[in-house]
């Protein structure tokens, strides 16, 4: 709260898939590494979900969205196998300035024979995950991130609800 420095790159990987330390989730956290950030600044999130049925991803998205901008926030998957990626570390990417991502996407598709694995989901589906999905905007009053990453719960511990 009393950072006087600016940073070019802010890497926020405190979140595990089964316990997230909920105050590190919300948008007025977000805001303040915002203000942190230089002009061009970028913000990495290390998440683990999942992408078929989980709802923390899609709810951090939402919240850093409300902070960075729609146009801003976007996600990178460890496998281009996007509707096939059930639980998996994901990259949250939010940035201030401007963040060329089809340049990017580019390098990928260029080094994709080098062993590299990783692509950037694509609108359509980033679009109908945060859609889909119960996404929330988290707040300082208002961040169930338990409740959200439940299903990464249940399918860690063979849980199923409807069978009790």
């Amino acid at each position: 709260m009393n950072c006087r420095n600016q940073y070019d790159l802010i890497f926020t990987d405190a979140f595990n898939d089964l316990s997230i330390p909920y105050h590190l989730t919300t948008k007025e956290f977000a805001a303040q590494l915002r203000n942190i950030m230089k002009p061009n600044g970028i913000l990495l999130s290390n998440v683990i979900d999942d992408f078929r049925k989980g709802a923390f991803l899609p709810s951090h998205m939402k919240t850093l969205m409300e902070v960075f901008g729609d146009r801003n926030v976007r996600l990178i998957s460890v496998s281009p196998y996007f509707k096939k990626t059930g639980i998996s570390t994901f990259i949250v990417i939010a940035w201030k300035g401007g963040l060329d991502m089809e340049d990017f996407r580019e390098y990928l598709k260029k080094h994709a024979g080098e062993g590299i694995a990783s692509a950037i989901v694509p609108d359509d589906l980033l679009n109908d995950l945060l859609t889909n999905h119960h996404a929330v905007i988290l707040t300082d009053d208002y961040a169930p991130v338990d409740n959200l990453i439940a299903p990464v719960f249940e399918a860690r511990f063979s849980y199923n609800r409807k069978d009790r």
